[in-house]
């Protein structure tokens, strides 16, 4: 268990050192929009970067949990019971808001994944890292 602490501060220390430092914002930002482009399984040029980008978001595989109305309604009522059991047991209930976050987490990277006929399946490379990092955070 110490092991496992020591490894822990030394993450955290870590991860508190770069949310500190101005540059690891500029680094995280031209990583996440000029360096890693959309992954499209059809391809495309260089040129179409820009449209890629438009027809994933259009077409996010999000967009289909709109339609059917159970998603919503299982998210809003998961969310109450969230709050409380937050209420009722404090510290204790902290895992299952943690669990509750990672599923709101997932569905947030759904919005940079689309399936599209012009490019098949999309993936937002840099926002679903960039996403990523903010999770774990």
């Amino acid at each position: 268990m110490v092991i496992y602490v020591s490894v822990l501060d030394k993450v955290s220390n870590v991860i508190d050192y770069l949310t500190g430092k101005w540059w690891f914002y500029v680094a995280m930002y031209v990583l996440g929009f000029w360096i890693l482009p959309p992954y499209a399984l059809k391809g495309y040029s260089f040129g179409e970067i820009t449209k890629v980008i438009w027809t994933a978001l259009d077409n996010a595989i999000t967009y289909r949990l709109v339609d059917a109305i159970w998603p919503s309604l299982l998210l809003h009522v998961a969310l109450i019971l969230v709050i409380v059991a937050l209420a009722v047991w404090g510290e204790k209930a902290s895992l299952i808001f943690d669990f509750y976050a990672l599923v709101e987490y997932l569905i947030v990277i759904g919005q940079d994944v689309a399936i599209t006929e012009e490019y098949g399946l999309v993936i937002l490379t840099g926002n679903v890292l960039l996403v990523s990092i903010v999770a774990t955070l």
